[in-house]
Parts: structure tokens; sequence; C-alpha cells
């Protein structure tokens, strides 16, 4: 007996032991793109049928080589075995089982599989559920409305809601953003959801449908969504909150965030499931999610913990007196989710097939919408084995999860060429149907028919033959091949109108499309079949049967505006208002803070007569939609508004130039500005319009020059009304127009030009309503009458002028203030000089924002950035390879060095402009993968390592320092360039990242004097950020040198010198040490040396070039050929010794005097310079004579030369300088003149020698 007990238990590990040996070996073939092989493994006698993974692996090889009919046999057998839930959930959207309904919608397969398949013995609720509303939208497709009723009935989960929204979400930073309704329950309150107007709670009627969708939001666009419920408990009791949805989501409980999840992507149902604590009575449940794309869902379940649905407990909109929770005692753990935790188990555990259940725990997470923790499963597999092409299918829907694009697109090309004739791979040729097409004729046809034959699916046969047909021009067969694939019972529902579409596009026969639509529409349900049908009958002028179309929906679905949108669309094309106010109505109702559906009411009004109520309509759409310019000026025509602006206008532009012609004697630039004028209205809800006027008066060739081609510089929407050249006669001229670009011919001296145009601005986000302007009174040309105009309902604005005054008088007009700056016989400001700073700091500069502080800017881009800076795998991944043993154990100035090498040394810079690029950085995985980023991503990426190294960092917003200090004095956004701040040692540093080759700590000369603002990398009150001008002490000071021996023979002598050079400066050599070698190398160093001495030299030799990077310094050494002029006056010799440094040269004090300060930081780029000199003579001559050691100072400018007989035939020279890149005052300049000239004076010394 107990022999027999043993060969058993011998049999039996055999057949385990064999089995396990096949799926490996099968599941390296298929790895190693030997499908076939596989598969035949797998179809030997032996295969043990009682084995779950291998009866699933079987159909996936059968699936990768192209069987994808369905198989009801398969899942038959497959819910025989008790572990079938967990794997019915993990690749629930394969093909063998209910395939990507959600991308490819319904067939008859998914009919068959309820009608044969019994699920009542599934026991996990969240399968269970899923199971029942599959089987209820399969009812829905086949227009068994009360099967789709009754399943939905069957499952438990919370339907009674109340919706708000939508508010602001620029780049998901709305997520962190505390709107309104997190703290106000009530109904009938008015939030302000900034750049779309006013909002309120309102009562979701759509309770039938399981999700949660906030469509008839859609008309906003994407953002921000509330939605909350009312749970009353009969008892204080722990429940399980199960939670699907889109999008970043927040849910709180009695006011206490119990969930926060960051993760933006699609979940299915119960993706996360939590252990709350409900209390006895009314309990606040409040979901928040935002989306940047598609149309945000949740779905919200409770139950005991049991699984079972729970008594004692409903949800009530009208009992709403709750108990605030002060913390999240309310929750107490997450569960994991039953499929994670079944396949993570056997992952870990190593039970049973590896591969199989990292396959089934990657799908889940996906399904989960738990995507990093996806990646996290597959890569590792996929690195050691990079040719499979069944793993390039999984990363490539781990990409397309992402919106990877860039890496989809990689792979698909790489699985092309190496697989071409995996079905997959034959499949991804229609993504680009046009390069399809340039095939010859000949590959065109064996593609497709290698596609017809790759995948066991009928239709395809069908649709690789029709398009074959239609290459071939055989409309005969293009016919049969169609009619066949319409009415394949296999086509997927979301390709049905398409096809159906090809009668009328290919054959022009909207009647048989028609047909096709109708056969489909009687028999099933789809949204993109209705479109099109009603499109068609539209078309036929068959309108009843277009509405119809429509309304026969409304039985099920009249909570859906999208339905409601259709059918007044037909009706007021048709002209039948009246017929459309219920549907209007109907609308307004289901989404009570609607800007669409009041303009159509309004729109309905206005053509019955009833102008009155229309223009109130229009105008409390308006509010909901400030932005909408069409709106606001159909409101201001149907309500005769008189536009504020026209009373400023000129009468007469011919009879106001001709006054003024002459009424300026001189200038400096051949133009005289007779009148400068802007007039702006700011709306009340965000935006505004503006007119401008400007008349110039031609005196010289330059002038002409000027308005030769002239450029305004306008975007948007605008409108030129006046762009002409005005004789002394009286004739005009219109100039050519190429968008805002002016071009005037046949211009002569005398000439007037008459410029008038009108504009508009609107702003969207945070700062929709806030008003930026920025206007320059005076310029370098005269003015008669110059004015700045701005109209609101505000009598006070928030103003500045910088540089200087002008008159300001502010009056009420109607209903609106005019603040005014008028300023008469302006004289033009001097020429321009060298050095001269920017144009903005040397004029009066008013500036204009509604913006209350510069805290309100910081924050703001706080919350804009903060999502994107996600530690995800990629980065961590990184972050370990940059700290291998980990980072604790350096200091802090190592770390920001480490991780600011990393990023110079592996990423490239992508000059684009900061505003034109977006305000908002790409994810730091993204920058890593792509190794390209501008400032803000390369900046981005240094704040997260840091923060990963336990450093303190944050962005620092820039505008560049040619923009000078005034450009930039209001709140605003208009910065364009983004750095970061590292607290090292208790120091604060600001770190460049945009150029490869800058030390670390070196700080360029576009940064000094910067207009900067800090972002907190959270927003705190305690915390405020403000405006600053960037001097940064603790950066690396620049110091140049030189230093060389020379030997004097003759006039004609040999020179060592070796220049070296560190922080920013260093820049500009280290990238030719990179660059250049050899021949192209010495030429541009033989350039830089020419430049800086006024030597005849030859360049001989470049000895090399020696790069320290821990120091940041850069040197390199040079053998010259000079000739020096060497002058005999008795028995002396003199000369002069050669300079290859100049701290100050003529062309900084050429002047006499200056109208402008000097900006030193465009002359000056070093903080030091440093020269050694060692003159040799040979012994048989002495030096004589020596000059004396001499030191001059200006300010903070110092200088000395010190001269030192070492031998009497060696004379050292060492030269000293320390500059200073603060402004040159007009006031200072003479006496910074007089220092100059000393210094430069020295060049002249003449060094005397004899023979001993």
């Amino acid at each position: 007996m107990v022999k027999k007990i043993l060969f058993l238990f011998a049999l039996c590990f055999s057949v385990f032991v064999i089995n396990a040996q096949d799926l490996d070996k099968a599941w390296n073939a298929l790895l190693d793109n030997n499908r076939d092989d596989a598969q035949a493994i797998m179809s030997k006698k032996n295969t043990n049928k009682n084995d779950i993974e291998a009866v699933l692996l079987k159909k996936i090889i059968e699936s990768e080589n192209g069987q994808l009919s369905f198989d009801i046999d398969f899942i038959k057998s497959m819910s025989k075995f008790k572990e079938f839930e967990n794997y019915l959930f993990a690749l629930w959207t394969e093909p063998y089982f209910f395939n990507d309904y959600f991308e490819n919608g319904f067939n008859i397969d998914h009919v068959q599989i309820f009608e044969n398949i019994d699920f009542s013995t599934i026991s996990n609720s969240t399968l269970k559920s899923a199971i029942i509303y599959l089987n209820a939208i399969v009812n829905r497709y086949n227009k068994d409305w009360d099967g789709f009723y009754e399943k939905l009935n069957t499952i438990n989960t919370i339907s009674d809601w109340e919706y708000c929204g939508v508010f602001e979400n620029l780049n998901m930073s709305g997520i962190d953003i505390p709107y309104p309704p997190e703290k106000e329950p009530d109904l009938g309150v008015l939030f302000d959801a900034q750049s779309n107007g006013m909002t309120q709670w309102y009562h979701n009627k759509h309770t039938f449908e399981l999700y949660n969708f906030f469509s008839n939001h859609d008309e906003f666009g994407y953002g921000v969504n509330y939605a909350q419920t009312f749970i009353e408990s009969d008892k204080d009791q722990t429940v399980v909150l199960k939670l699907g949805k889109s999008g970043l989501v927040k849910v709180w409980l009695n006011d206490a965030l119990i969930i926060e999840k960051n993760e933006k992507y699609i979940t299915e149902l119960d993706a996360y499931s939590y252990k709350v604590n409900l209390k006895k009575g009314i309990n606040r449940i409040l979901i928040k999610i935002a989306l940047n794309s598609e149309t945000p869902y949740f779905i919200m379940r409770l139950e005991n913990l049991q699984g079972q649905p729970l008594k004692g407990v409903k949800a009530t909109l009208k009992k709403r007196n709750y108990k605030k929770s002060v913390n999240t005692e309310n929750l107490l753990k997450e569960d994991v989710h039953f499929a994670e935790a079944y396949f993570k188990n056997r992952l870990d555990n190593a039970i049973g097939n590896e591969y199989i259940n990292r396959l089934c725990l990657f799908k889940t997470y996906l399904r989960n919408g738990k995507i990093e923790e996806a990646h996290t499963v597959i890569e590792p597999w996929y690195n050691k084995a990079t040719r499979s092409s069944f793993l390039k299918t999984q990363m490539i829907a781990y990409y397309d999860k992402i919106g990877d694009v860039s890496s989809v697109s990689k792979i698909k090309e790489n699985l092309i060429r190496r697989d071409p004739d995996y079905f997959a791979s034959l499949l991804y040729a229609y993504d680009d149907f046009e390069e399809l097409m340039k095939l010859d004729m000949q590959e065109y046809k064996s593609k497709l028919q290698k596609l017809g034959n790759a995948v066991d699916v009928s239709y395809m046969t069908n649709l690789s033959q029709l398009l074959i047909h239609l290459r071939e021009n055989d409309f005969t067969n293009l016919r049969k091949e169609l009619d066949a694939l319409i009415t394949n019972e296999s086509l997927p529902s979301t390709i049905h109108a398409t096809f159906a579409e090809f009668f009328s596009e290919v054959f022009n026969d909207d009647d048989a499309t028609i047909t096709a639509l109708e056969a489909f529409n009687k028999k099933f349900f789809n949204w993109e079949v209705q479109t099109y049908l009603s499109h068609y009958y539209s078309k036929q002028n068959r309108t009843e049967d277009a509405l119809k179309v429509y309304t026969e929906q409304l039985e099920h679905l009249d909570q859906d505006n999208n339905y409601h949108y259709k059918i007044i669309g037909i009706l007021h094309e048709k002209m039948q208002f009246e017929k459309s106010l219920p549907y209007i109505e109907k609308a307004i109702e289901n989404f009570p803070n609607s800007h669409l559906f009041l303009k159509y009411k309004a729109d309905a009004y206005l053509q019955l007569n009833k102008k009155a109520e229309a223009i109130e309509l229009y105008k409390k759409s308006l509010v909901k939609n400030p932005s909408n310019k069409e709106l606001r000026n159909k409101i201001n025509d149907l309500s005769n508004w008189v536009n504020p602006l026209n009373a400023y206008e000129i009468d007469n532009f011919y009879t106001y130039a001709d006054t003024y012609r002459n009424a300026i004697e001189s200038n400096n630039y051949g133009l005289n500005t007779i009148l400068s004028q802007t007039n702006i209205l700011g709306y009340e809800n965000g935006g505004g319009e503006y007119k401008s006027t400007f008349i110039y008066e031609l005196t010289s060739q330059n002038g002409i020059s000027i308005f030769k081609e002239y450029n305004l510089g306008l975007g948007g929407d605008y409108i030129i009304h006046k762009s002409e050249a005005i004789k002394p006669d009286g004739s005009i001229i219109p100039a050519d127009k190429n968008g805002s670009v002016l071009v005037f011919d046949q211009l002569e001296i005398n000439d007037i030009i008459l410029i008038n145009y009108s504009a508009s601005y609107s702003s969207s986000g945070r700062f929709y309503k806030d008003h930026i302007l920025r206007h320059n009174f005076k310029g370098y040309h005269p003015s008669v009458n110059h004015a700045y105009r701005f109209f609101n309902k505000n009598k006070n604005i928030p103003t500045l002028i910088s540089g200087g005054d002008a008159n300001y008088n502010v009056k009420k007009v109607g209903d609106y203030y005019v603040h005014e700056w008028v300023e008469e016989n302006l004289d033009g400001i001097p020429i321009g000089e060298d050095y001269m700073p920017p144009f903005s700091d040397n004029v009066p500069r008013l500036h204009i924002s509604t913006i209350e502080s510069w805290n309100e800017i910081a924050n703001w881009y706080s919350d804009l950035v903060r999502n994107q800076l996600r530690q995800d795998n990629t980065v961590k991944s990184e972050f370990k390879k940059l700290f291998p043993k980990g980072h604790k154990q350096l200091s802090e100035d190592e770390r920001a060095k480490i991780i600011y090498y990393y990023i110079m040394d592996n990423f490239n810079y992508s000059h684009v402009n900061f505003r034109q690029s977006g305000y908002v950085p790409q994810k730091p995985s993204k920058t890593i993968k792509s190794k390209l980023g501008d400032c803000k991503d390369l900046s981005s990426l240094f704040l997260v390592f840091a923060q990963m190294a336990d450093l303190e960092s944050n962005l620092v917003l820039i505008l560049t320092s040619d923009y000078g200090k005034n450009n930039l004095v209001r709140p605003s956004t208009d910065f364009n360039h983004c750095i970061a701040k590292v607290k090292i040692d208790d120091k604060y540093f600001y770190l460049e990242l945009t150029d490869q080759n800058l030390p670390y700590k070196a700080l360029p000369m576009s940064l000094r004097d910067a207009t900067a603002l800090d972002i907190p990398f959270k927003t705190s009150q305690k915390k405020t950020s403000d405006l600053y001008h960037l001097v940064s002490n603790n950066r690396d000071k620049a110091l140049f040198s030189s230093e060389y021996k020379m030997f004097i023979k003759d006039s004609i002598t040999t020179l060592d010198l070796t220049t070296k050079t560190n922080s920013h400066l260093a820049s500009y050599y280290i990238k030719i040490n990179k660059e250049e070698k050899d021949d192209l190398l010495k030429e541009t160093l033989f350039k830089d040396i020419s430049d800086r001495t006024s030597e005849t030299i030859e360049l001989d030799k470049v000895m090399g070039m020696n790069y320290n990077r821990d120091e940041g310094v850069i040197s390199y050494r040079t053998i010259l050929n000079i000739d020096i002029e060497i002058n005999q006056i008795g028995d002396y010799y003199t000369f002069k010794a050669p300079k290859f440094l100049n701290p100050y040269n003529e062309n900084i004090i050429e002047l006499k005097t200056r109208n402008y300060s000097i900006d030193y930081k465009q002359y000056e780029n070093a903080d030091f310079y440093k020269e050694k000199i060692e003159l040799k003579l040979t012994e048989a001559y002495k030096f004589v004579e020596i000059p004396k050691q001499e030191t001059f100072k200006y300010k903070n400018h110092e200088f000395s030369i010190d001269y030192n007989l070492t031998k009497q035939n060696v004379l050292e020279v060492t030269i000293d300088s320390k500059v200073n890149s603060e402004n040159i005052s007009q006031e200072d300049y003479l006496e910074f003149k007089v220092y100059v000239k000393k210094v430069l004076d020295t060049k002249d010394t003449i060094i005397k020698y004899q023979k001993v």
C-alpha cells in the first residue's frame, strides 16, 4: 500500500515537473519570437488541462499567433478553476476574454458570452459587480433597456450625488487648490470658478448609471469637479469604502481628508479599498477629481467587512447636518486589491509560473491605474528579453497608458523592423495609412494579404481585401467587400459608422450609408452611429428623422446633455426656436451651471422677439464664460452700447495731423511723434479691448528707413483701421499689410504716418480677471501729445511709475472711471550710448497690475509645477545610480555637485522661449528619457533630485538682467527664464542649468541683477515670496589670469603664455576644449589672444588645455612669437612689456560726458584680473631705472602694478585688478574716467635696460 502511494506521488510529481518544464519551454520559445514552436509545445497531448496556467498559456500563445477569434470553450474551461476570478480580472480586456471594448466597442461575441457563460458563481463582490455591469452594458448595446436597468439595480453603489464645477486645473494643479466647495456643502451658494465664471452645487439626477460621469460639464473643457453625498448610518461602524476613478482624486469624510491619489490614470471600479469609520447619523462624503483630458468619472461603493451590502445605511441629500472631523480618525487603512494580492503573493513566493504571475500582476496594476507599480513588474522582465515581440506589446501598453508617444513610436518601429510578420507588426502598419499608400502596389497588396491571413478574425479578411480593391480602383469588388464587411457580426461597433460612410465617400451613395446605419441603429445602441445617421438624414433634409434619432433616446438618456445639444442644434438650424425651448430647459435643469444652454435659450428668445429677456440670458451666460468675445459683442450690439473709448478718439485724423505738422523743430532720429494715444477698456470679468492711434512725422532719411517696413507686433484678435502715409499736399497712400507688418512705399521727407488699430485681450486661469499693463512715457522721438488711459469700474487701481513721473488724473465718465496719464510736448531722450542701461530703465514706465502681491504669483507657479515633480520609478532608479551607496554620508556640497554635473553631462538644452514653451515643466522622468529639456525642465530635475538628497531647494523665476530693473515691477507672470536655488551649509546658491560647460556655483552675467522670484515647493501662509534683484555673494568669483615668461634677445622673441580662468568665464574655454581640436583650436585661441593684446603675435604652439572640474578652473598654455619694438637711446634700450589682459580700454571712456549711466555688466564679466610677467635679459644686460609701484582706486575698483627686480637681468611685473559690476552714474563718470586713464597710462610704461 505504501509502495502504491509513493508511486502515485512520484507520478503526480513527475507530471508536475514535466508540465512546469513545458511551460518554461513554451515561454522561452514565445519570448524568442518562436511562436510556432511555442504553440507546438503547448499542443502536446500530455499538457495538463487541469492546470489553469497551462490552459491560459496555451491561449496566450494562440493569440500571439493571430488566433483571436472568440472561443467560448476557453472561457468555459477557465471558469471551472477556483482561481478563475483572479485571472479574469487581470486579463479582462484580452481578446480571449472580453476584448478591449473601451477601444473597440461591442460585437456578437459579447452577446454570446453572457448567453453561454454562467457567472453567477463568482463570489468576489468587486468582480461580481463588474460582471453585472458589463452584462448591463451589453444589454444596452442590444437595446434591452429593461435588462440594463434590472442588472444595474442589483449592484450595490452610491448613486445619489450633487455635483459642482468646473474649476481651474492648469497642469493638474487644481487638485491642491482648496476651492470653496470643500468647506461649503449648502445648495444655493455661488462659488467663483475663476475663468469658468460662477458655479454652485446641484443635484445630479442621472442616478441609474453605475459610474458617475461629469459629461454635462464638458462644455467648460477640462478642470476640477466635485461631488458630494450624505450617508445616514444607524450606528457608529467600520465599513469598507471602495473607489474607482479617472484623474487625480481626493476624498473627504466629514471634512477630513481620507484618500489622496496622485495617479491620474483611469481605474476599474473598486481599484482602491479602505476601511473607514462612519459615525452614527449623517456623514458627508466629498470627492474632488482633477483631470486635463477625457470626461472625469468616479464610482463609489460601501460594503461591510465581509464584502456585503450595508444594512442601516443609505444615501440622502435631504439630511445634511453632519458632524465635522478634525483629523483622519475616520480612516483605518487601505486594503490591497484582491487580484493584486493574489498575484503578488504568487510572484513573491515563487508559486506557479513566474511569467504568468508577472503578466497578470502587470495587467492588474494597469487596470487599477497603478502605472508605476505596473512598470516595476514589467521592466525587469523586458530588460532580460528585449527582443521579445510579446513583451514589446506589453511595454507599448504601458507607455500608451502614460501618454509617452515617443516611446510607443520607437518600440513600434523596432517591432515592425525586427519581427515584420508578427500580427501586431502588421496591425501597426495601419497606424500610418498614408505611408502604407506610398508603397508600390505589389508590396501594398502583400502587406494587406499578410494581415488578412495573420489573424483569424473574419472582418480583418474583409477589411484587407477592401483596402486592396480601393487601391486598385476595383469598385465592383470593393462594393461586394464593403457589403460583406458592414454585415459582419464580428465588426467592432466603434468602426461600423466609419465603414458605413464608405458608401457615401467612395460611391457617392448616401442612401446606402443611411441603410447601413439604419440597420445597425435598429438593433444596437451606439452614439457614433446615431451621430452619423442623424447627419445623413439632415443632409437629405429629413429633419424629423434626424431629430428622431436623438429624441427616441431621451426616454432613457434625458439627463445626458449631449442629446439635448444635438437636438437643439438641429432645431435652431431649421429655425424651430419655440420647439427647442423644452430641450433647453431640460439641459439647464441637468446642469444649472451651464453657459452653453443659457446662450441657446437667449438665441431662441431673440428669434421669438423677446429681446430684453435674451439680453439678460446672454449676460448670465457671459458671467459663466467671460472670455467669449463673440457673446460680449452680441450683448453690446443688442443693448446699443456706446463704447466709452469712442469719446476719446480723434475726430479727424487728417486735420489733427495737419495742425501739428512742423510743430517740433528738432529731433535726433528724423522722426517726430505727433500723437501717441492708447485707450484701454478693462472688462469687469477679465480681459478687455483697446484702441491705439499713432501719428508720426518723417523729417529725415532715417525716419523713412524706420517705416519702410514697420511691424506693429500685434497678435490675436485685432483690426487695423488706418495705415497710411499722408503727403504734404493731403494725398494718401495706404500701406501694404501682411498681418501686422506694414510696408510703406514712396515715402518722402515731410510725410506723415497714420496708424490706427483696435484689439482685444483675454486671459484664463487664476488671473483671468486681472489686468496687467505696462507703458513707457518718452522715447527717442519727441512727442506733441502722449496719452494713455485705462477705463474700468474701480476708482482706485494699483499703479507704479518707475524711472520718472507722468501727469495722472482720474474721473468718472458714465459707468467707468477713466485713469488718464497725459503728457504734452515731451522731448526725446538723448541719443543712445554704448553700455547704457536697458531702455525701460531710462524712461518713465507705468506699471498697472491688479494682482495684489508677488506672493500670489509665486503660489500660482508653485501650484502649477508641483504635480509635475513626481518621484516615479524612473526618477528613483536614476537617483540610485547617482548615489549607489546612499547620500547621507556625503556633505551637502558633494550631493549638490553630483546632481549638478549629472545634468551638465547628460542633458541637452532645448532653447525655447520660456513663455512660448509654456510655463509648465515636463515631468523629470520624461527629461531623463529624452535627455532634452529647457530651463524649467532642467531646473525641475535638479529640484527633484535635490529634495531626494535632503537638500533644501526651490525654483526661481527669472527675468534676465538684459531687460533691466524696471521692466517688471508690479506682479506679473512675464518671466523669461527659470533656475534652481539650493541651500548648502546654511548658504544659498543659484544654479544655472542650461549651459553644459558652466562650472558648479558659477553665475552667468545674464543672472547678475536679474529680476527674481522664489517659488516655494509648497504654498504657505507663513512664508511669502517677493520680487528681488539677484545678487549672490556666494557665487564663485571670476578670475582671469595671465602669466608669461619672455626672454628678450631682439625684437622678435618667444613668449611662453599661460592663460587661466574660472567660474562663468571658464564656460567658453571649456566648450572649445570639448569641441575643437588641432588647427581649429589653434585658430580660435590665436583670435582670443589677439583680441586681448595690441601686440603683433604669431601662435607657434598650443601646449594643451587643462580643466580642473573640482575647482572649476581651466587653463591653456601657448608658445607665441611676438614682435616688440625695442628702441635704443644712447646706451639704453627701451620697450613696453606686452599685456594680455585688459580690465579697461579706451572705448569705456571715449565720451567726454555721458547722458546715461554705464551698465557695467554689459562691459565687464570678470571680478578680478591678475597678470604676472617675467622679463629676462641675457646676462650681458641689466634692467635700470625700474618703474615705481602704482596703485589706483575708484570706489570698488582697484588697480595695482608692481615691479620687482629679482636679478639684475630678471624683472617681474605683477598687475592686479579688482573690478565691480555696479553701474557708473553720469555724475561719477568723469571721476571714473580719470581713474581709467591712469590705469591705461601704465600700459605705456617704458622698461629700460643696458649692457652690464
